[in-house]
C-alpha cells in the first residue's frame, strides 16, 4: 500500500471499492491456482500409479519404451488360420545299469581277509573315551 490515503469521504469511497475488486481479483487467483494444484496433485498420483502400481507390469508401452512388448513374440506371430501341430511320440531305447557289487559279492580272486579285535573292559572304555572325544 503506496498510495496515499483518502482525505475526503468521497475519495474514501472510490478508494474501498477500488480494494474490494483488487480482493476479488485476487481471491480468483487464488480460486484458479487451487484448482490448478488439485488437479497437478491427482495427475502425479495417476502417474505414480500407473508407474510403480500393481498394474503397471501389465502395460505395453511406458514413456515409448516398446520392451514390455519384447515378450509377446508368440503372440504376434501366431495366425488363427494356422494348422494344429500334430503330437509325435519319440522312443528311446532303454539301457540297463551296471551292477554295483557289495563286500559280500566281491569276486573270489580279490584278497580279503576278516579280522576281529576282542577288547577287555579296561580297552573298552579308553577307545569309547577316545572315540567320543
Amino acid at each position: 500500500m503506496t498510495e496515499k490515503l483518502p482525505d475526503n469521504l468521497e475519495e474514501a469511497l472510490v478508494f474501498i471499492q477500488k480494494l474490494q475488486t483488487e480482493i476479488s481479483e485476487l481471491k480468483d487467483t487464488v480460486n484458479k491456482q487451487n484448482i490448478m494444484l488439485s488437479n497437478l496433485n491427482e495427475m502425479l498420483v495417476k502417474g505414480r500409479k500407473a508407474m510403480f502400481g500393481k498394474s503397471s507390469e501389465q502395460l505395453s508401452n511406458i514413456n515409448g519404451s516398446e520392451q514390455l512388448s519384447l515378450f509377446n513374440e508368440a503372440e504376434q506371430e501366431s495366425s488363427a488360420k494356422a494348422e494344429e501341430p500334430t503330437v509325435e511320440t519319440v522312443t528311446v531305447n532303454s539301457h540297463q545299469r551296471k551292477k554295483r557289487l557289495s563286500r559280500e559279492e566281491l569276486p573270489a580272486s580279490v584278497e580279503h581277509k576278516k579280522i576281529v579285535i576282542d577288547l577287555d573292559d579296561k580297552n573298552a572304555r579308553n577307545a569309547a573315551k577316545n572315540w567320543s572325544a
